[in-house]
């Protein structure tokens, strides 16, 4: 029922008051991200951003850095692993209190991503391999 009730998490995960669903918000550039699960889910969305070495070498495991650098494009397998890791550690619900360097995303059977328009989106809910969105739907603003 509207209005709905959300709470903010130890780590400041947003939670509807309840406990019926679960939610994930992110938002990068000009879009907002939202999604609704029965089980604890992660999201993000990241507009695609330049190669920054420094910060895969201080924030990605061994594993995602060599896959950058066999990357085609370096820049877009940076942003995947950047969303991919962000929607794992919201799905956790710990956000950056879980050291980015301290796990990998690469072949993680649990994180559904895909590129939209110069954005990468993913999604996590731990343990479940048979994840895919039922819909996902841009809403344009009148503001």
């Amino acid at each position: 029922p509207l209005p709905l009730d959300i709470a903010a998490l130890e780590h400041g995960k947003p939670a509807l008051r309840g406990g019926e669903a679960f939610i994930s918000l992110s938002h990068s550039g000009t879009y907002a991200a939202a999604a609704v699960c029965d089980e604890e889910i992660g999201l993000d969305i990241q507009r695609n951003m330049p190669l920054n070495s420094a910060l895969a070498r201080r924030f990605f495991a061994p594993d995602e850095q060599e896959h950058i650098a066999r990357a085609e494009d370096g820049a877009l397998a940076f942003t995947e692993i950047w969303c991919r890791k962000e929607s794992y550690i919201k799905a956790l619900g710990t956000g950056l209190a879980t050291p980015l360097a301290s796990f990998s995303v690469i072949g993680m059977p649990d994180i559904w991503h895909c590129a939209l328009g110069g954005y990468q989106l993913a999604v996590c809910v731990l343990g479940r391999t048979d994840i895919a969105p039922d819909v996902i739907e841009k809403i344009e603003l009148l503001c």
